[in-house]
């Protein structure tokens, strides 16, 4: 993990921890943080996959966002039905 990925992995942490949410499911933070992570991972993947499967990059306030390999196995799309 890279540092910046680290620190938002503590800062996810942190948040955890001031309103006790680790409390709710039992939970360790760390765990918790590390699954929401992984949902921002799955996220990105899947977007990534929309913009391949409409062959254009996602455009978020206002700019282009770069396209980077994807998490995990490769994601694999087919042209759009017409």
């Amino acid at each position: 993990m890279s540092e910046k990925q680290e620190r938002l992995a503590d800062d996810i942490r942190s948040a955890i921890n001031r309103v006790s949410r680790e409390n709710v499911s039992n939970t360790p933070d760390f765990i918790l943080a590390e699954y929401l992570l992984s949902c921002l991972d799955a996220f990105e993947k899947a977007s990534l996959a929309r913009e391949k499967w409409y062959g254009q990059h996602l455009h978020i306030f206002g700019t282009t966002a770069e396209p980077r390999k994807p998490i995990g196995a490769p994601v694999s799309a087919t042209s759009p039905q017409s």
